[in-house]
């Protein structure tokens, strides 16, 4: 690695936003405790002050910022530390140390609960903008008349609650935490601040110099590295001209036709970049790639050798870098060791032999590899020249601060610090530098197994390799497993070897056998190198020849290049892969033998930075902040109401079902409501069997309409309405004589009237109960018993008192009909028409059948007859059914009448009444009501009762005269209740 130099340090390769810069450690600047168990001398002219006293007191004068040459302020050296500052630095690595540690571990407690917070409230983010997208889609203004859509949409809806309720619930726990771990470090701080301002204004005004200064080391160590590894560069390049010269001329005379590419990018601009070893290349020549040939080696060659021209002129502005020295030997590796990768015309990677492999190799083993080894020597040796050279630099100018400020510098302390922390970083370092040796190492490992699982025929027998590739790794396997081993024992043994000057050297390539550490750096480096350099002349002819004979359908252009097949390339891919890599690998090992560490000016800025006993800047915690950001608050999607137009149609089912009206009823409800519509009755109208007065529509997911139809019947009042009939009785003709004639008679019917509300008819059914027989008699005499008079027929002006229902249409109808009844009973004298007699009982024979059932009964004006019974005149003594002296009497239409006595014999008068009353028709009175036969001479009832004989056609006798009055009596009576009608119907 150092390639003859015994004891040099390594120079670091500083990569910066994928920049290789290789630097050196140009100069280590103080780091670690300061003074540490140094007997620090403080200059103080009084004692020192309780914090309490001093507690606000103003940091005074301080030095000059840059403290490279500050003036000294020293005006004498007090005999002890100052017990405030034994006391602050007790509580600054003590309690406060603790406090801050603790408050660390919370820190990473809490960065891990902000993360699961971020990731929690991205996730939740997205499920809200889906959420609020199909809201807007389906739910505008979260509202949906839709209660399908609104169940859908409030399920997303209760997720992503859910989601939002656990993302502040994470957001409250973890804002709990910082309160709390701010609260212990906030205790922790203002102790540390009351012993602070407890300090001498000297110590004080130490801490804010070194304050200003520390705020310096980030841009010290940035010029650090620029100017450290220029001037290795500068130094390389001298040192190593002829190497460059010849190297440069070899390549110049080896670049193939076929454009070897680099893995580039291409920015939002279209610009064409490719990272190589630290050192950024562009498309030189617009074809949207980089190659070795067009972009890289133009720029390397023109670098290298214009730069051995200046050095040789001594003169310093170079413009080359050692990544392009690396670049330069990893092309001649390539060229060498590999097939190289091209873009064919059809855009995909073809491969190719070059023709001038083996020269190349002659090329490589002979001024390649030198170069490469002898730059990085002459590089790192540079870089730790510039390490030690600034030490003693750096330790003036940290004395200056200390006693500008009036305290005592300890220099046994300083470089105890100094010693103690450049082994913290050794240590770091050393670490880091093992593990990427490893990397690669392992690296490789993976390509050789792929290698061998393949099961490729070219790799498993490699008929010109002298070594086997297939036996390749288990021989790099045997060597990673020794390197793990070295780095394990190393570490253990580093850690116990005491700080010292040069302890980064130790580390690196010297080591301390004495103390039992000889796995260095470069040892390991050695060793991985050796062992993967030789498998170059496994490679090597694997490619050279193997390869390029198997392939039947390689083609070889003018210059001799060896170009391979697509189907060669893709059946052989993992092959031509463990090829690149290891010329890869070869060049990383070849780098990494010059790092120090992979953030060199990190650890730059480490070695510049001032701390310890004299580090007085006061800590000062950094409180975290709670989680203060808002998230958007879901909203529910609410169902809207939707309007049901309801059409209620009423149709009369007494009229065929004819319309009636038509009512609008408007029902606001929710999609699947069920809403109430209610009947209004028309005027007129009730409801149908079955019909309700209300029911039900179910709302739909939007306005809508429905039509329920009403079934209507007419309503029928029932009223009562009361009919007088009034009889009045009066005499046809005045005969000079007084007649007693029967009072008036006035009776009240009583009807019930059913009137349809609609069309007006009704209907009226006579109480059967609210009228009595007229006692009306059949025949009168005059009070001196002369002349009898009998009702006239011809002359009477009423009409019979009716007891059947009736009907009829509107009020005028019904007034009409059930109007007060007026009539007048005219009684006449009653004669004998010349000629009849009127027979006796005697004369006829028992066994004659009688004419007539009893002669109807007038009785008392005051009696009533009971409907349905027949009215009978019967003779004192006598009762409703059976005469008492069983004698009948009928008249005929001549007038003539005629008498059945108990031995049932018939006489006959033989008298007319008048000539007006014979007109071929008889009457029979029968319950008050009058019933005509066309039959002369017959009459007959119109019901037979119980206990009267039927009526037959009796023939003429010539009886005598002497019951002629009797006959009047039964025709006048006859016609009487014929006329007033007075039998009442039986009830149906």
């Amino acid at each position: 690695m150092l390639h003859g130099a015994e004891k040099v340090m390594r120079y670091k390769m500083y990569k910066a936003k994928k920049h290789w810069l290789f630097a050196g450690v140009g100069f280590v600047m103080m780091s670690g405790a300061l003074l540490v168990g140094g007997g620090t001398v403080v200059h103080a002219a009084t004692t020192a002050a309780t914090a309490e006293a001093q507690a606000g007191t103003t940091t005074g004068s301080a030095a000059n910022g840059d403290a490279d040459t500050p003036a000294s302020n020293t005006q004498g050296q007090a005999d002890a530390q100052p017990q405030s500052l034994t006391d602050y630095n007790a509580y600054k690595d003590g309690g406060y140390a603790t406090a801050t540690h603790d408050y660390e571990t919370a820190k990473t407690g809490v960065d891990a609960a902000k993360q699961t917070y971020q990731d929690n409230k991205d996730t939740y983010q997205n499920k809200l903008n889906d959420y609020q997208t199909d809201v807007n889609t389906q739910a505008p203004n979260y509202q949906t008349t839709d209660r399908a859509t609104q169940d859908s949409l409030n399920g997303e809806y209760q997720q992503v609650k859910t989601d939002y309720d656990h993302l502040n619930t994470l957001k409250d726990n973890t804002n709990s935490k910082i309160d709390e771990a701010n609260a212990a470090a906030k205790q922790a701080q203002d102790q540390l601040d009351a012993l602070y301002n407890a300090l001498p204004d000297n110590i004080k005004n130490a801490g804010a110099t070194i304050e200003q200064y520390n705020q310096t080391t980030k841009g010290k160590a940035q010029q650090l590295v620029t100017g450290s590894t220029a001037d290795a560069y500068a130094a390389a390049v001298k040192a190593q001209a002829s190497g460059i010269v010849n190297t440069v001329n070899s390549v110049s005379s080896k670049a193939t036709a076929f454009k070897v590419l680099i893995p580039s990018a291409t920015d939002a601009t279209g610009k064409v970049t490719a990272d190589l070893y630290g050192e950024t290349y562009t498309d030189r020549n617009g074809d949207n790639q980089i190659t070795y040939e067009d972009d890289v080696l133009p720029v390397v060659l023109a670098d290298l050798k214009a730069d051995t021209d200046k050095v040789a002129q001594n003169e310093t502005d170079l413009t080359g870098s050692y990544a392009e020295v690396v670049a330069l030997f990893s092309y001649m590796k390539q060229v060498a060791d590999t097939a190289l990768p091209y873009q064919s015309e059809d855009g995909s990677v073809g491969r190719i032999n070059s023709a001038q492999a083996n020269d190349t190799s002659y090329q490589l083993m002979h001024n390649g590899s030198p170069l490469a080894s002898g730059f990085g020597s002459t590089y790192a040796t540079q870089l730790l020249n510039s390490i030690e050279s600034m030490r003693s630099q750096m330790e003036t100018t940290v004395e200056n601060i200390y006693t500008s400020t009036g305290n005592s510098f300890d220099e046994a302390g300083f470089t105890a610090s100094f010693d103690q922390n450049l082994k913290d970083q050794a240590i770091l370092i050393y670490q880091a530098q093992t593990n990427e040796l490893l990397k690669l190492a392992n690296n490789l490992l993976a390509a050789f197994q792929a290698a061998d699982a393949s099961g490729d025929e070219l790799w498993a027998t490699s008929p010109s390799a002298g070594v086997k590739t297939n036996t390749l790794t288990a021989t790099l396997q045997t060597a990673i497993n020794k390197a793990e081993q070295q780095v394990t024992d190393g570490m253990a043994a580093l850690k116990n070897l005491p700080a010292s000057d040069h302890f980064l050297t130790i580390a690196y390539s010297t080591g301390d056998a004495a103390s039992g550490f000889t796995q260095t750096i470069n040892q390991i480096w050695k060793d991985l190198y050796h062992t993967m350099d030789t498998f170059g002349m496994s490679m090597s002819p694997l490619m050279k020849f193997d390869m390029a004979s198997a392939d039947k359908n390689a083609t070889k252009d003018s210059a001799g290049n060896t170009v391979y097949s697509p189907e060669f390339i893709k059946d052989h891919a993992v092959v031509f892969n463990a090829a690149t890599t290891l010329a890869n690998d070869i060049t990383a090992l070849m780098q990494q033998s010059s790092v120090i560490t992979n953030d060199y000016e990190t650890v730059l800025n480490s070695l510049l930075t001032i701390n310890g006993n004299y580090d007085l800047v006061k800590p000062q915690v950094t409180y975290m902040q709670t989680i203060e950001d808002t998230v958007t608050t879901p909203q529910a999607v609410t169902l809207g109401q939707v309007n049901v137009l309801v059409h209620l149609n009423y149709v009369d089912d007494d009229n065929g079902a004819a319309p009636v009206k038509n009512d609008l009823q408007t029902l606001r409800g929710q999609d699947g409501d069920e809403l109430t519509w209610t009947a209004q009755i028309p005027a007129g109208y009730e409801l149908a069997k079955d019909q309700a007065v209300s029911g039900t529509v179910t709302a739909g997911n939007s306005n809508s309409e429905q039509t329920v139809t009403i079934h209507l019947i007419h309503e029928w009042v029932t009223t009562s309405v009361d009919q007088t009939y009034t009889t009045n009785y009066a005499l046809l003709t005045s005969t000079g004589q007084q007649v007693k004639l029967p009072g008036q008679n006035t009776q009240t019917i009583t009807w019930t009237v059913k009137t349809d509300q609609v069309n007006g008819d009704w209907t009226a059914t006579p109480d059967q109960s609210s009228t009595q027989a007229l006692a009306t008699p059949a025949m009168i005499h005059n009070t001196a018993g002369t002349l009898s008079f009998i009702p006239d027929l011809l002359t009477f002006n009423g009409g019979p008192i009716s007891l059947q229902p009736i009907s009829g249409k509107g009020q005028a109808e019904l007034d009409s009909k059930l109007a007060a009844q007026v009539q007048t009973v005219a009684y006449r004298e009653a004669k004998l028409a010349p000629g009849i007699q009127v027979g006796t009982r005697e004369q006829v024979p028992d066994t004659a059948p009688s004419t007539m059932p009893a002669v109807p009964n007038p009785g008392p004006s005051d009696v009533v007859t009971p409907a349905g019974e027949e009215a009978t005149n019967v003779p004192e003594g006598g009762n409703d059914t059976q005469p008492a002296d069983d004698t009948s009497t009928s008249t005929d239409v001549g007038g003539d009448t005629s008498t059945t006595g108990t031995d049932r014999q018939t006489r006959a008068t033989g008298q007319a009444v008048s000539a007006s009353q014979a007109g071929g028709q008889s009457q029979t009175i029968s319950g008050g009501t009058a019933t005509k036969s066309q039959a002369a001479g017959v009459q007959t009832g119109t019901k037979p009762q119980a206990g009267t004989a039927a009526q037959s056609q009796l023939p003429q006798t010539n009886e005598t005269d002497e019951k002629a009055s009797a006959a009047l009596g039964v025709l006048g009576l006859s016609l009487l209740m014929s006329a007033l009608g007075l039998k009442k119907r039986k009830r149906d």
